[in-house]
């Protein structure tokens, strides 16, 4: 069967490196955070009242029952040009098409290949390989809006798992809101309980 979850959240971001998550819907899911700060993870289960440190293989997991790991919430607030060598595989006068290739044994994925909008500056298509040439994941960012006249932000984006090729997870933003005064405590811990 076609089995849809919905799952309603508010998020705040400051850069790449820092960002606070708060679910609200639906009722199993209400009061559970996530902060992510620079390359640490942490998650407030409101069941049991506790805050824990994601690492290992807690990482790799699938995060809030989405095609994204939190694996993936890290890897992509890395600085592309210091984990992966770039090369130019594509450019027409619409999208260029990049090629990165790891450097090093620790990052998530051995390859990526980048689909750039060139008038935006924004991947209209991520994938994401194993060292063996696999597929593994896919981001399509299907829907890109302009604010403020001067930035350009994805609103509706499609996940896909390859290897488990069971769901696709599809992330749309409302209400965006940028460069807006944040609380000094926006990203500590304190604000998880």
């Amino acid at each position: 069967t076609d089995r849809v979850e919905k799952k309603k959240y508010r998020i705040i971001a400051q850069g790449k490196d820092k960002s606070f998550s708060e679910f609200t819907e639906p009722a199993k899911d209400r009061g559970l955070k996530i902060l992510r700060v620079d390359k640490k993870i942490w998650m407030y289960i409101p069941d049991v009242e506790k805050v824990i440190v994601l690492s290992g293989h807690q990482l790799r997991q699938s995060a809030v029952g989405s095609d994204m790991s939190y694996e993936d919430m890290l890897e992509r607030s890395k600085k592309l040009v210091e984990y992966y060598h770039c090369k130019l595989k594509e450019n027409n006068n619409e999208t260029v098409v990049i090629e990165l290739i790891a450097k090093d044994k620790n990052v998530t994925y051995f390859k990526k290949i980048l689909v750039i909008d060139i008038n935006k500056m924004i991947p209209v298509r991520e994938e994401y390989y194993a060292k063996s040439g696999k597929l593994v994941k896919t981001i399509e960012n299907t829907e890109i809006k302009q604010f403020n006249q001067k930035r350009w932000y994805p609103t509706h984006i499609t996940l896909r798992d390859h290897i488990r090729n069971i769901s696709t997870t599809e992330v749309r933003f409302s209400n965006c809101q940028f460069d807006i005064k944040l609380p000094d405590n926006a990203f500590s811990q304190s604000r998880l309980k």
